[in-house]
C-alpha cells in the first residue's frame, strides 16, 4: 500500500551517502592527534620526493626510504575509523604501552627537526562491532594499497561476497 502524505509535505527521498575511508597523518607542527590502534599493524617505507613535492611508497625496503607503520584507528577528535600512517618513531614510544591505549600524539617542529612526544592516555574499550568491521574492511581493503596505490576505501560492515553469477548483479 502507498504512503499517505500530507499536502505541501516533502516527498522528495533523501539519498543516504556512504562516508568515503578517510587517512588520518602524523599532526602539523605544535598539533595533536589522539588515536586508538584498532586491528593489524604493517610497515611501509616512504620518501618524499622534492621536486615533484609529493611522497612515493614501497612495501619493501629501498635506499632513500623511511620505515612508516599503517593501521586503522579511531579517531578520537571524530570519533572514525581512519586509516593511519605512522612515523616509526611514535610507533616505537607507542610499543611501550598496551595497544588497547588512547594515545596523544604531539609534533614539534618541522622536517628534519621533527620529533614527537606520545603519551598514554590509558586503556580504552572499542565495541566488538567495530573491531569486526575493522577486520572485514582490512581483508577487502588491504591498508597497504590505502596508502601506496591511493585506493579509496570505506567502513564496511558486512563480509564481501564475491559475485559468481553474473545475474545476481541485475535487478531482474
Amino acid at each position: 500500500m502507498a504512503e499517505e502524505v500530507e499536502f505541501g509535505q516533502d516527498v522528495s527521498s533523501k539519498k543516504t551517502r556512504t562516508p568515503i575511508g578517510l587517512n588520518l597523518y602524523p599532526p602539523k607542527e605544535n598539533q595533536s592527534i589522539t588515536v586508538r590502534f584498532v586491528g593489524s599493524i604493517y610497515k611501509i617505507y616512504q620518501r618524499w620526493d622534492k621536486h615533484t613535492r609529493s611522497f612515493s611508497f614501497t612495501e619493501s625496503k629501498q635506499d632513500g626510504f623511511s620505515v612508516r607503520v599503517l593501521s586503522f584507528v579511531i579517531d578520537r577528535q571524530e570519533d572514525r575509523v581512519k586509516a593511519f600512517i605512522c612515523p616509526a618513531s611514535v610507533f616505537r614510544m607507542v610499543g611501550e604501552y598496551d595497544k588497547s591505549h588512547d594515545f596523544k600524539i604531539i609534533r614539534r617542529g618541522r622536517g628534519l627537526n621533527t620529533s614527537y612526544d606520545v603519551e598514554s592516555l590509558g586503556e580504552s574499550e572499542v565495541s566488538d562491532d567495530i573491531i569486526e568491521r575493522v577486520r572485514i574492511t582490512a581483508d577487502v581493503y588491504p591498508i597497504s594499497d590505502i596508502f601506496t596505490k591511493g585506493v579509496k576505501w570505506k567502513l564496511l560492515n558486512k563480509e564481501h561476497e564475491p559475485i559468481i553469477d553474473r545475474f545476481d548483479i541485475l535487478d531482474l
